[in-house]
């Protein structure tokens, strides 16, 4: 379920009214608006507008997928991509309805995203057994990168353009 803490983590209360769903895989945050939220579960993507006080299910055209990872554009944070367990689904409206997208170059499991932070519109994306995969137009298409048949369960991009992969080999770091 979702836990917040408003002492720095010294303590935890519930947060859940409206999740019908104990089991939360991804959270993300609006840069813009800090009381606009989202939580990936097992069958949708949840969204709040009240700071975690209550939540709304948003399902990928009313049909049930486990979202794994949330990427919120932060050039224009009402674009939201879910990483599910058939590809990756993209809003254009902070989460309120959703539309599949990649053309079908990225039918995997997605369990992580990230962006490039020095390339504008390059994209990551970590599958389970298929390795790591490379958009370089926002996500309408994917090439497989790197590390193919490898679980790449998390991407973190540093400033440097550095790419950190944890997957089910170990740690990986980009020259």
């Amino acid at each position: 379920n979702i836990l917040r803490s408003t002492d720095a983590g010294g303590t935890f209360a519930p947060v859940h009214r409206g999740l019908e769903t104990l089991s939360v895989h991804a959270l993300a945050v609006d840069p813009v608006d800090a009381d606009l939220l989202y939580a990936g579960t097992v069958e949708a993507v949840y969204r709040s507008i009240d700071g975690g006080e209550t939540w709304q299910a948003n399902p990928f055209n009313d049909r049930p997928l486990t979202t794994f990872a949330l990427l919120i554009d932060t050039a224009g944070p009402q674009v939201v991509l879910a990483g599910t367990t058939e590809g990756i689904y993209r809003s254009k409206d902070s989460g309120q309805t959703w539309q599949a997208i990649g053309d079908g170059s990225l039918d995997a499991t997605v369990a992580s995203l990230a962006p490039s932070p020095v390339e504008p519109g390059v994209l990551y994306a970590g599958t389970e057994h298929r390795g790591l995969f490379r958009s370089t137009d926002g996500g309408e298409h994917w090439q497989p990168w790197s590390l193919q048949d490898t679980s790449v369960f998390a991407i973190l991009a540093d400033r440097a353009g550095t790419l950190w992969l944890g997957t089910d080999q170990g740690i990986f770091r980009s020259p």
